[in-house]
């Protein structure tokens, strides 16, 4: 099996003891190349497979009725992760899908292309500021207010909402409160009386701290 050993920065065929192996904890990443046969014994991930959060919103996209999607994510695994994830559950069509650079700020080709493909919603994936610069050039740009913008927590926590228009009022995959409903509002309250701070600070447990925590 291919592992890292001490002092190597490139996985080697071994066959030593784990004592002399080094372990490697991920308090975020995911990638589906290091699940199923490119599995390691000696990574450990305190969060999830990159698919599942898109997996979810694909599937409330399908519930939802979204008919057409547009997919928007940047060039690199957690952004193929993805859209491929989404893909793996929305029935819909899917009417663009574009792979942005990675860091990129500026969005004026790519809301040109949404606008065009009149989807009836935008599946986003473009974390930190990425999404901030994305969410204020998309709410000054003048889109049609009919079509949806679909987050996961990464495009869609309580402060990104803040930005522009709101960020589209668009659902989270993993956010409650993002959503505006009954069922967020009882999840909000249960938040507080878990997390005190939330009551002194008048704030939210971000999903990042969750994930060092567990970590």
């Amino acid at each position: 099996r291919s592992l890292l050993r001490r002092g190597s920065s490139t996985p080697q065929e071994t066959s030593l003891h784990p004592a002399d192996l080094l372990v490697l904890v991920g308090s975020n990443a995911g990638p589906s190349p290091l699940t199923g046969k490119g599995c390691n014994p000696m990574f450990f991930s305190t969060s999830w497979n990159n698919d599942s959060l898109h997996e979810s919103m694909g599937q409330h996209a399908t519930d939802t009725g979204y008919k057409k999607v547009y997919l928007l994510a940047p060039n690199y695994q957690a952004g193929k992760d993805a859209l491929s994830g989404f893909k793996r559950m929305y029935k819909g069509q899917v009417v663009g899908e574009n792979y942005t650079k990675l860091g990129q700020l500026d969005y004026a080709a790519e809301l040109a292309e949404i606008r065009a493909a009149k989807p009836q919603a935008v599946y986003i994936f473009l974390p930190g500021g990425m999404g901030v610069n994305f969410s204020k050039q998309y709410s000054a740009a003048g889109m049609d207010p009919k079509i949806v913008r679909v987050f996961q927590a990464y495009d869609a926590d309580q402060q990104m909402l803040t930005i522009g228009d709101g960020g589209g009022g668009g659902p989270s995959g993993a956010e409650a409160h993002a959503l505006a409903t009954v069922a967020s509002k009882a999840m909000e309250n249960l938040r507080v009386t878990l997390h005190p701070r939330c009551c002194a600070w008048k704030d939210y447990p971000r999903a990042w701290a969750a994930q060092d925590r567990a970590a």
